[in-house]
């Protein structure tokens, strides 16, 4: 059995430099209440844990409760290395000001919402596996649906081909309103030997209409030193933001080249 217990308080003042900070002005109280055991060998799980989660943002400005969850989650690892995850959430959102979503508006009001969480990954050390979620329940004053399928398929020890295809959905049946977010992900990695290796990760997004790609180059000369040369590029497929129909489609790019090494101080 273990727990944790976390405080948090942020004055209005609060505004960090670098960011890292989702809300100011608040008040937080967290609680998470964990129970694991292993049950017998001849059981189909080799670990169970039962998880009770609670979270309270409370804003300064008026004392109300901005955020609110209480999350009943339960997962275990089956024999064989599979691993389910299950979770009931209820949430309460108080939405001082309407917010727009690419397809839809969020008026302002309390929204108290209950949805369901199933995650079931197969072994990774299987050589044709994949990963189900689907998240499913009220979201606001309209419902969500998340179906997610991450596949993979190792083609011996050097080359793996994965994927990642997610049809996510917010519907406003109300308003007849509805926000697309679904996505796709592909990606590629391949390992000469333990020391050097590439990986290449493309995604397109329906919610942003754009094209994301990644390529890296990883050399390990030995546990803890390791460089990297990766390529970072992104590409708009359709006018979002009111732009220049000549400057369409450019290509933000960057190449970045990173040196890490792990010391310990003696």
């Amino acid at each position: 059995f273990t727990y944790d217990i976390d405080l948090m308080r942020s004055g209005a003042g609060y505004d960090p430099t670098l960011g890292f900070e989702y809300r100011n002005d608040f008040r937080s109280l967290k609680t998470r209440f964990r129970y694991s055991w292993q049950p017998s060998p001849g059981s189909l799980a080799s670990r169970v844990m039962l998880i009770a989660t609670t979270r309270a943002y409370v804003r300064g400005s008026d004392d109300r409760l901005e955020s609110g969850l209480l999350r009943a989650r339960g997962w275990m690892n089956l024999r064989g290395g599979h691993f389910v995850n299950l979770a009931i959430n209820r949430t309460r959102e108080d939405v001082e000001a309407p917010f727009s979503l690419p397809g839809a508006t969020v008026p302002a009001g309390t929204y108290d919402n209950l949805d369901a969480y199933f995650l079931f990954r197969m072994s990774e050390s299987m050589p044709v596996g994949s990963a189900v979620t689907l998240h499913a329940g009220s979201a606001f004053d309209g419902t969500r649906t998340r179906l997610t399928l991450e596949p993979w398929w190792r083609f011996g020890q050097h080359l793996t081909l994965g994927g990642e295809f997610s049809y996510n959905r917010l519907t406003f049946s109300s308003r007849g309103e509805s926000v697309n977010a679904d996505y796709a992900r592909l990606r590629i990695s391949g390992a000469l030997d333990t020391r050097l290796s590439a990986e290449t990760f493309v995604q397109y997004s329906a919610a942003t209409d754009a094209l994301s790609t990644n390529f890296r180059i990883r050399y390990r000369f030995s546990e803890g030193r390791d460089l990297y040369l990766v390529l970072d590029e992104g590409r708009d497929l359709s006018d979002r933001h009111g732009l220049d129909s000549s400057i369409l489609g450019r290509t933000d790019r960057r190449l970045l080249l990173k040196y890490s090494w792990a010391f310990s101080p003696r």
